[in-house]
């Protein structure tokens, strides 16, 4: 399925806040610019791991980050809830 691309400012402030609070490592931010912002395709979902664990994953449409339900301790929760909301002002 096609997905909407982000325009770069964008997708650079998302980054950002996966790298400062979910721990995305700033090694794939080419990456995750490349798949939201220029490819044809587009980009669903983003697994950045970091805090969140292996299931740490960003979801472009919604503009929200979760996790597996495995991977849930209390302090992913706060992290998941913390980034949700910085990620609804971007």
């Amino acid at each position: 399925m096609k997905e909407k691309l982000l325009t770069l400012e964008r997708a650079e402030k998302i980054y950002d806040l996966l790298v400062s609070l979910g721990g995305a490592s700033e090694s794939m931010r080419s990456s995750f610019i490349y798949h939201h912002c220029e490819n044809p395709d587009g980009c669903g979902e983003w697994r950045f791991q970091g805090k969140l664990g292996f299931g740490g994953k960003y979801y472009s449409r919604m503009n929200r980050v979760d996790s597996y339900t495995e991977d849930r301790t209390q302090e992913v929760i706060d992290i998941i809830e913390k980034l949700n909301i910085l990620l609804s002002e971007v």
